[in-house]
């Protein structure tokens, strides 16, 4: 197994918190005559390179490891060896004029933005949308959104965290998604749907356990730049949203991996 420090670079730059990146530090691994690219992994100084050795090859315990989106990492490459193979056109989707008619649209805080999806939904009757607020929206966008949501009520799925804070929430008759505002080990009643990055919580197993503990929630998967090889740990997690009847055959935002 050989391990490297290195820097990718992107042939287009992506968006990270708010931040700007045409390249990003990680690290590269090379595991049974494959090839891995691990992005966001800055350092592996401190005998962390032989932590990921064990965990690959002795089936080391993952609190060896205090990292939880390298966590994530290792398990999809283990459940590369493990026969957890996929099928991109049976788990990847991208959320803009895909098969699946569906969109994603990041509001960007003004509300001129609101006549432009109004006129994309009028001439695309059967689009489907999910907005993003990026909490970003202020009290001016609660009536127009409302009135946007009464018109094209079976196109719009949710708006995603439209505030900064959570107080004006019911004022919005849009389904609400929770993304940056989850706190996974205390998910409150009131968040039905949810986005959740497997980078934040760590081992499949944690995932798992997420997941299942949520059951009767709408769960949406959300990719953070993982490049292709990675993608064994979301066809694990997928499989078990498919036994989930509020769950099953929902459009997760993966599709972050055409960047690689």
């Amino acid at each position: 197994m050989k391990i490297k420090q290195t820097v990718f670079k992107f042939p287009q730059k992506i968006n990270v918190y708010g931040q700007s990146h045409d390249c990003i530090n990680g690290i590269t691994i090379d595991y049974k005559n494959r090839h891995f690219r691990l992005p966001f992994v800055e350092d592996i100084n401190n005998g962390l390179e032989l932590k990921i050795k064990n965990y690959l090859i002795k089936n080391a315990d993952c609190d060896s490891i205090n990292n939880k989106r390298l966590l994530f990492y290792l398990d999809s490459i283990k459940l590369t060896f493990k026969g957890i193979n996929y099928n991109f056109d049976d788990i990847i989707f991208d959320l803009k004029d895909t098969k699946s008619s569906f969109r994603k649209i990041k509001l960007n805080g003004k509300i001129e933005q609101l006549s432009e999806v109004r006129n994309i939904l009028k001439k695309n009757n059967n689009i489907k949308i999910r907005l993003d607020g990026n909490q970003q929206l202020n009290q001016t966008f609660i009536t127009p959104l409302n009135e946007l949501y009464i018109d094209f009520k079976k196109n719009i799925e949710f708006i995603e965290e439209p505030f900064s804070s959570i107080d004006n929430n019911h004022l919005l008759s849009i389904p609400i998604a929770y993304d940056e505002s989850l706190d996974f080990q205390n998910i409150q009643d009131f968040q039905k749907i949810i986005i959740l990055k497997p980078v934040l919580i760590g081992s499949i197993e944690q995932i798992l356990a997420v997941i299942k503990k949520n059951s009767h929630r709408k769960i949406i998967l959300s990719s953070f730049y993982e490049p292709p090889e990675l993608y064994s740990g979301y066809k694990k997690l997928i499989d078990e949203l498919n036994c989930q009847s509020i769950n099953k055959e929902t459009i997760h935002g993966l599709s972050t991996y055409k960047y690689w």
